[in-house]
């Protein structure tokens, strides 16, 4: 009897289990944004310089406090799930004021009760929460809102700017309520 009731639980606590995460979803997809970068070349024509590329997991709140929760605050977060946010470029950017070298990085964000950093750090192909502070190339200071309607699913875009502006635009995280942004422009 006693091994019927628990054969029972464990049937019970599985199809829970099955009903709360459908076979086949993935909790935390991969997202991906990449960005042509063109400049204004000869008789007045877009040329590519390069591309900019950003591979991240993307969390969804399910009813979960993101600022404060899944963002932690004073903590360096992933920026989104699972394998670490990678940053792909082809071409040297400058992302809200600090340079960086065309190659290949991860990308982190620390939330504070004053604002956010965007975290680029050289270290590369690991878990999202292998994180070495030493390996920091730059810190960037992210301009902080708040949004009318929640995002539901964690998302990363990258934004041209005005063609007559040239190769420039926004780097734009959003979750939840918040919204992080920061300039980019490639050289």
């Amino acid at each position: 009897m006693r091994a019927v009731v628990l054969a029972a639980l464990v049937a019970s606590a599985t199809m829970v289990e099955a009903q709360q995460t459908p076979v086949g979803v993935e909790l935390s997809p991969r997202g991906q944004v990449e960005m042509t970068v063109y400049a204004r070349g000869a008789n007045n024509r877009n040329v590519a310089m390069g591309k900019v590329h950003i591979d991240y997991g993307q969390p969804s709140a399910r009813g979960r406090a993101v600022a404060g929760g899944l963002i932690p605050t004073g903590t360096v977060w992933r920026l989104g799930a699972n394998a670490a946010t990678s940053l792909v470029t082809d071409v040297d950017l400058t992302i809200g004021g600090a340079k960086i070298p065309k190659g290949s990085y991860t990308m982190y964000s620390l939330a504070t009760a004053s604002g956010a950093e965007l975290i680029i750090n050289k270290q590369t192909a690991q878990w999202g929460t292998t994180y070495d502070q030493a390996q920091d190339l730059v810190r960037i200071p992210l301009t902080v809102s708040s949004l009318h309607q929640p995002v539901e699913t964690f998302t990363i875009w990258l934004i041209p700017g005005e063609a007559a502006q040239g190769p420039k635009g926004e780097l734009r995280m959003a979750w939840g309520t918040v919204q992080y942004s920061t300039t980019f422009s490639a050289q």
